[in-house]
């Protein structure tokens, strides 16, 4: 009787561990649009921690394809395959010259898509608000911001960072800062290509007030133009570390100082196994590459 028993207690922890354990599975869906949603921004809705947004290919536009809000819950939002560029190629967030692509406030992930002709404030393809998103496989290509961030728009904190990779920010403009991407907080971008982007300072980066270093490693920076002073063609950089590995710098250009690179008040860029060549500036001016 004393083994029968053991036995069923065994049996008993046995099936309560294992409903927790396929339990928890369950919880981790696959939300798939237009299949079972008719738009990104309802199974973003639907989605719960864990979840995955999957959008087949097709050009997405209009309310609840564009400005699509992420608050809070970690989630994925991706094409059918990121690792394929035909598929990825093929799956655009078209934002028609109105809003943006994604405003996220989360720690999400977005990868696969193409998101181009967006047109707001800040961040034309991206707004992010603080937390740690990671942006890949994407291209992310003719967006406008009336301020900061033509391609991507990214304020935050010395506890978060954005992670960019294998990403094509290109074509992109802000009136103000930073065509390709405007930064106030660290950020990784790694094997991306930041071309013939446009602003008036900083045309391809702007980074500003970073506590922790932030990082650029196996990336194309060319083609980016800086329209006024201070300028900073490829990157501008102040109150920050940017620490530069294995990337080319080159063809970028400054109306005013510093073609490439425009190294401001308490900047510091360390770059090792970088390139640059070809980079113009009508004006010169300290710290000026």
């Amino acid at each position: 009787m004393l083994y029968i028993e053991r036995a069923g207690e065994m049996k008993r922890v046995f099936f309560i561990v294992a409903t927790i354990f396929f339990g928890s599975k369950a919880f981790c869906a696959e939300l798939l649009v237009p299949g079972q949603y008719s738009t990104i921004q309802a199974a973003v809705d639907a989605a719960s921690t864990g979840d995955t947004v999957i959008v087949a290919p097709g050009t997405y536009t209009g309310t609840g394809n564009r400005d699509v809000y992420v608050s809070g819950k970690e989630i994925t939002i991706r094409s059918t395959d990121p690792n394929d560029p035909s598929v990825a190629n093929n799956t655009i967030i078209d934002c028609n010259n109105s809003g943006r692509g994604f405003y996220l406030e989360s720690n999400t992930v977005v990868e696969g898509f193409i998101i181009t002709d967006g047109n707001t404030d800040y961040g034309g393809g991206i707004n992010i608000y603080y937390y740690a998103p990671m942006i890949r496989k994407c291209n992310i290509i003719g967006n406008h911001a009336t301020i900061y961030g033509g391609g991507i728009y990214y304020n935050g904190s010395s506890l978060t960072s954005v992670t960019i990779t294998d990403c094509n920010i290109s074509n992109n403009t802000a009136v103000s800062r930073g065509g390709g991407i405007f930064v106030t907080g660290a950020f990784i971008v790694d094997n991306c290509r930041i071309v013939n982007n446009q602003s008036s300072y900083g045309g391809g980066i702007w980074s500003i007030g970073t506590l922790e270093a932030s990082t650029i490693n196996n990336s194309v920076i060319a083609g980016n133009i800086a329209l006024t002073s201070p300028g900073g063609g490829a990157i501008f950089v102040q109150n920050d570390t940017i620490i530069m590995n294995n990337s080319i710098i080159s063809g970028n250009f400054s109306q005013s100082n510093g073609g490439g690179l425009y190294i401001g008040s308490q900047g510091r860029i360390n770059a090792q196994g970088c390139s640059f060549g070809g980079n113009a500036a009508s004006g010169n001016g300290r710290r000026c590459f």
